[in-house]
């Protein structure tokens, strides 16, 4: 079983508070690749309270994805959404008239760069998924912030699993961080798709 991460694939850095258009021309190959995918999808959201964040390191950068200010900003892309078979006007999960079809799409909030969490929020489920994950591919924003964060982070808890970036379904702040991200990752033992 391959398993796709999204990493923070949120308004807020596609027309938000922090938009960047190189994000924005990532996003059509990231909602083909969802489209495509076979297999279970985790998406993350970044997630920030709005008095805690003012103290805290990320706190220097402005205020961005906080449902209590702005939910539009911390919603995932709903056309990626979408893509991954997920009627935000339903319930959420993956839609498809054939069940056997019907992929499995979950969500994991996090409050800071690199998620902490992955084994403890909906433990049964993101716990089997990334375990029992032949690969794990990942694509999403912010390159050299939460994507390459995240990136080490899962290598850390998988020294030996195959992880993949797919670096045409991500951007960075400018295309030089971008390039700088891909390096990391590749000393991580990190496959990058350019």
């Amino acid at each position: 079983m391959k398993t796709l991460i999204g990493i923070d694939i949120q308004n807020g850095f596609i027309t938000g508070s922090l938009k960047n258009d190189l994000a924005k021309e990532a996003l059509p190959r990231v909602i083909e690749k969802v489209k495509n995918w076979e297999g279970p999808i985790i998406f993350t959201q970044d997630t920030h309270d709005p008095i805690l964040y003012k103290y805290s390191m990320e706190g220097k950068l402005p205020l961005h994805c906080c449902p209590a200010v702005d939910e539009h900003d911390w919603d995932i892309v709903e056309e990626v959404m979408k893509a991954a078979g997920v009627d935000m006007t339903e319930s959420f999960t993956a839609q498809d008239e054939d069940p056997t079809k019907r992929k499995l799409v979950t969500t994991l909030q996090k409050g800071t760069f690199g998620c902490l969490n992955w084994y403890q929020s909906d433990p049964e489920t993101i716990h089997e998924i990334l375990d029992q994950a032949e690969s794990i591919t990942v694509i999403g924003f912010v390159s050299e912030i939460c994507v390459i964060a995240n990136l080490v982070i899962l290598r850390a808890m998988f020294p030996n699993k195959r992880i993949i970036w797919d670096s045409t379904c991500s951007a960075g702040i400018t295309k030089a961080a971008h390039e700088a991200a891909k390096l990391i990752a590749r000393n991580q033992m990190i496959e990058v798709i350019e």
